[in-house]
């Protein structure tokens, strides 16, 4: 088949640190890719992928902001139009390309890489019947009703690229993003309830500052002392 995945313009495909929807889109890339398909990877263009690689902005742009993310989706769904040889599939990963799937005569696939937003909840619901949506995990669909129709499929992960430890570190680790919807104030409680030590590594976004400084910072030195 020949398929389309539509990255978002804030991160490189795969990302060099930090990147959770981006590491998922260069998995599925090199997983089709390595089964035959002709796959193209609508990104930013600093980044590698086995498939052909199509983009609008020649670097990543950092901070995310709505408007970048409306232009980067706009042009890829202007070029899958446009293409000679059509797609069979086209595969989404950031909510302002599903505003377009109306105009996509392939399949069209999108999956819901974020917490319930409000915001994108008419999105979501209005074209439920013209893109198949995905959830990430159950807990996603069964939080947001506009999802009831959404096929659960887990992140895929390449089992090779990650070796198992001794099991006898006698810590508790996070890894992800310092924010209030990846839990880490939770994973600081749940490791103070077990009287273990809890190593923390990632970073705050912008917007989590303020999280980050009263929940995380002043919890995760704490729960590390214990």
């Amino acid at each position: 088949m020949r398929i389309a995945l539509v990255s978002t313009p804030f991160v490189t495909v795969p990302p060099p640190r930090y990147g959770g929807t981006e590491l998922v889109v260069a998995e599925l890339a090199e997983g089709l890719v390595a089964r035959g398909h002709d796959v193209t990877l609508f990104a930013t263009l600093d980044s590698r992928s086995s498939a052909t690689v199509r983009g609008l902005y020649p670097r990543a742009v950092w901070p995310p902001n709505p408007h970048t993310e409306l232009d980067h989706s706009a042009w890829a769904i202007e070029q899958i139009l446009a293409d000679a040889d059509p797609f069979d599939v086209v595969h989404a990963h950031l909510p302002a390309a599903l505003g377009y799937a109306r105009l996509v005569d392939a399949a069209f696939v999108h999956t819901v890489h974020h917490e319930r937003d409000e915001r994108l909840t008419p999105l979501y619901a209005r074209t439920a019947g013209r893109a198949q949506l995905v959830a990430i995990s159950a807990r996603q669909r069964e939080l947001a009703p506009e999802l009831a129709s959404a096929e659960v499929i887990h992140h895929g992960v390449t089992p090779t690229l990650y070796r198992f430890g001794r099991g006898d570190g006698g810590y508790v680790a996070f890894l992800g993003r310092f924010s209030a919807e990846k839990g880490v104030d939770a994973a600081i409680r749940g490791a103070r309830a077990a009287s273990l030590p809890i190593r923390l590594a990632g970073k705050p976004h912008c917007k989590d500052g303020v999280y980050f400084e009263s929940r995380v910072r002043r919890r995760g030195a704490d729960a590390h002392r214990r």
